[in-house]
């Protein structure tokens, strides 16, 4: 996919931050990236996904949190809408608006009590992986030694 590092990273770091305040407590977060052809939206989706030609890049993350009312599903991605008293009120319409701005999808499915699942279709690029600016990775340098240091006086 080509897609600006700091935009993708910025909707998956909301989203991150959404499931960890759904999750109180703690929990895990899984995450999980996988190349498609086409997609069919599913069927608990906050919006009706169009179904997608071509290759995407779909990635999941699922948290197990409090869920979504239903209530609330067909407003999640709207500006300053929110469910909770903290936080910039814009994180989840910002990635909203990153994907689609990449020609992609975002959906949510939940179960209440259970968790949340946010899926997100991105285009995939039809170019060869390249080195960033074109420049080869250097080679990784490894070895054995010892740290040595100054034991404090006393």
């Amino acid at each position: 996919m080509e897609v600006d590092e700091g935009q993708i990273s910025h909707v998956f770091s909301n989203l991150a931050i959404n499931a960890c305040q759904a999750m109180p407590n703690g929990g895990i977060i899984k995450v999980k990236a996988e190349n498609v052809e086409g997609f069919k939206p599913s069927t608990g989706s906050s919006e009706s996904l169009p179904a997608g030609h071509g290759k995407f890049i779909k990635i999941t993350m699922e948290d197990r949190g409090i869920g979504i009312p239903k209530e609330n599903l067909q407003r999640i991605f709207e500006p300053y809408y929110v469910t909770k008293q903290k936080g910039s009120r814009l994180g989840r319409a910002t990635a909203y608006s990153i994907v689609k701005n990449y020609e992609g999808e975002i959906g949510v499915e939940f179960e209440l009590g259970v968790g949340t699942t946010f899926t997100i279709y991105i285009p995939a690029s039809e170019k060869e992986p390249s080195t960033k600016n074109g420049v080869e990775k250097e080679k990784l340098l490894t070895g054995r030694g010892k740290i040595l240091g100054q034991r404090g006086r006393g």
